[in-house]
C-alpha cells in the first residue's frame, strides 16, 4: 500500500507487532513526496517502530511487487481500510496473511476473502 493509504491508527499496530519480534523486518512503499515520507516516518518513530528494520521501496512494477509478496514470510493487511487486490495476489499465492477486520466494509475484505475460499477455520479473534 502506498503510505498515503496507511492511517495512522495502523502505525500503532505495526509498531506493536515489531516490538514483539526482534529479528522481523517490515517493507513498505516510499512515498513519492519527500515531505508525505518525512510525516510517515515521524508517526512510525513517535509509535516506537525501529526505523532500521524498516526498508521503504519506490512503487515498483507488478512482477516485482509479486516478487516481493513471493518472498516475505507473512503479509500483513494495511488497517483499517483492509486489501482487496493486494489480498487476492497473496492468497493466491498460498502467503500468510494477517488482518484485523473492522466493522464496516472497507476493512472486512480480507475476512471475506478468507471465508469464501473456505479458509474461515485459519481466522483468530483479536
Amino acid at each position: 500500500q502506498q503510505p498515503v493509504k496507511f492511517h495512522p491508527e495502523f502505525d500503532e499496530l505495526l509498531c506493536g507487532i515489531m516490538s514483539r519480534d526482534s529479528k522481523g523486518w517490515v517493507v513498505l512503499h516510499r512515498a513519492m513526496s519527500p515531505a508525505n515520507q518525512m510525516v510517515f516516518e515521524e508517526r512510525l518513530k513517535r509509535n516506537g517502530c525501529d526505523l532500521s528494520r524498516i526498508t521503504f521501496f519506490d512503487q515498483q512494477p507488478h512482477h516485482r511487487l509479486l516478487a516481493l509478496y513471493r518472498n516475505s514470510t507473512v503479509i500483513l493487511d494495511s488497517y483499517p481500510a483492509g486489501g482487496d487486490t493486494t489480498t487476492r495476489e497473496v492468497l493466491e499465492m498460498g502467503k500468510p496473511l494477517v488482518t484485523l477486520p473492522t466493522r464496516l466494509l472497507g476493512g472486512r475484505w480480507s475476512l471475506g476473502y478468507i471465508n469464501n475460499i473456505g479458509l474461515k477455520d485459519s481466522t483468530k479473534k483479536a
